[in-house]
């Protein structure tokens, strides 16, 4: 059950990012809300700046980029984070373990070793940056409050989430349904930035 909990969370976590309203039959167009990609947009209000991929020898220098870009009506807020894909984020780790000028207490304790605690702090800054499977292949970086992220579930006759599983002999496979409501929405857009191309 722990491997499917976990595709489970999998997926949500991607339509959380990735999904949009928009007709068509793909994964993500699942024409029931907008993912935080869809809403949080330069039409929207949102900075937007260019993308680039962090790597080893760019990645603090990519990232405070984005830093110089939060709008100051936000700057002072201790729940701000930079969200990006698990590729930037292990080039930005790179990049300051790289660096001479970053001491290496802006890492977390050995919790993030076992996948707890999966963060860092920007150096010098209060921004707090975490990677999400969500903009996996994306080529974005999303920046802005946390708090601003609001994220909601309907209850269902079941109390929120149904699940049922059965045996198919005939294919020899365990077929499984799931099914909840669940729903995202940002305030405030003009609070974040956008990297993409």
């Amino acid at each position: 059950m722990t491997d499917i909990s976990n595709r489970i969370a999998d997926s949500i976590e991607k339509q959380l990012w990735r999904n949009t309203t928009a007709t068509g039959g793909t994964e993500y167009n699942s024409q029931c809300f907008d993912g935080v990609l869809a809403l949080v947009t330069s039409g929207n209000g949102a900075t937007q700046v260019a993308y680039t991929a962090a790597t080893s020898s760019n990645g603090l220098t990519v990232f405070s980029t984005y830093y110089e870009n939060i709008p100051a009506n936000v700057l002072h807020r201790n729940d701000l984070v930079m969200f990006c894909s698990y590729s930037d984020y292990r080039g930005l780790v790179a990049s300051m373990r790289n660096s001479s000028y970053i001491n290496l207490f802006a890492f977390d304790d050995a919790r993030a070793a076992q996948g707890q605690e999966w963060s860092v702090m920007l150096p010098g800054t209060n921004v707090r940056v975490i990677p999400t499977q969500g903009l996996d292949g994306q080529s974005a970086v999303v920046v802005g409050p946390a708090s601003y992220f609001m994220v909601g579930m309907n209850a269902t006759e079941n109390g929120g989430i149904e699940i049922k599983g059965m045996y198919d002999p005939y294919e020899d496979i365990v077929k499984i349904f799931a099914l909840m409501v669940y729903g995202l929405g940002v305030f405030s857009v003009d609070s974040f930035v956008l990297a993409k191309n």
